[in-house]
């Protein structure tokens, strides 16, 4: 999907922040780039829809998600199935019309580099966390996260791990050597911070965490506002849709 991008949201006034929201919203600059990248698409929403796909905005989505997190997302499996049987037919039209040198030729390897880079950095992103916390997502509570693939190079890291360890055992490893063996399995940080940006008005949203008759954790939201807050707090609202990772 090809096309001029729009310009940035503006950043709304003061007075429409909501005055009980205990997140500070926060202008990082990180919008325009962003918004333009996420909003690519919509500019072709009444055009060609043979030309469109849906799917690019939601791997663009679902990369700046996984980055930003934490934690392991739920693999966006119907979206990369898409997006590779996308780019193959777009390897084959290419061949078969003999665009060669000219301008729908150019046109079309940027539009499919820019779909593998999006790709190859969700699948970065994704491997990166299971490798620093292999054992963790191999357990049975986390292991649907994972594609069958992640799975089992997951399963291969605990492998490789389990068997460093070995050589490690702590009746026969050197006193400096037996801080290198972890005391429990580690698992990703909950409570680490990220900026979210509303993409929708939330009145009173109460964490998981909070008890019920807590009124002083009920957080507000204002639709284009970014906000600094806990990832154990804004996860069902980032898995939800209502706001977005940025």
């Amino acid at each position: 999907v090809l096309g001029p991008r729009k310009s940035a949201m503006a950043t709304p006034d003061a007075d429409t922040v909501p005055p009980d929201a205990t997140s500070i919203p926060i202008d990082t600059g990180k919008t325009d780039s962003l918004e333009k990248d996420l909003d690519l698409d919509a500019e072709f929403a009444d055009g060609d829809e043979d030309f469109v796909n849906e799917h690019v905005g939601d791997m663009r989505r679902a990369r700046v998600r996984e980055e930003e997190c934490p934690e392991l997302l739920p693999y966006e499996a119907d979206v990369v199935k898409d997006l590779m049987f996308y780019l193959s037919e777009q390897v084959l039209r290419v061949t078969e019309e003999h665009l060669y040198g000219d301008f729908p030729h150019d046109a079309l390897l940027l539009e499919m580099r820019r779909i593998r880079y999006s790709v190859s950095a969700y699948w970065t992103a994704r491997i990166r966390k299971i490798s620093r916390y292999a054992v963790f997502y191999c357990s049975d509570s986390q292991r649907h996260l994972l594609s069958p693939q992640e799975l089992e190079f997951a399963t291969g890291v605990m492998e490789a791990q389990k068997t460093a360890l070995g050589h490690l055992q702590i009746g026969q490893a050197q006193p400096h050597l037996r801080a290198l063996l972890p005391a429990k399995m580690e698992r990703p940080p909950p409570d680490s911070h990220l900026f979210v940006k509303a993409l929708q008005d939330i009145n009173d949203y109460r964490p998981k965490d909070t008890q019920a008759g807590d009124e002083s954790h009920l957080l507000s939201f204002a639709v284009g506002c970014i906000y600094l807050m806990k990832y154990s707090e804004a996860k069902e609202l980032i898995l939800s849709g209502q706001v977005m990772a940025v």
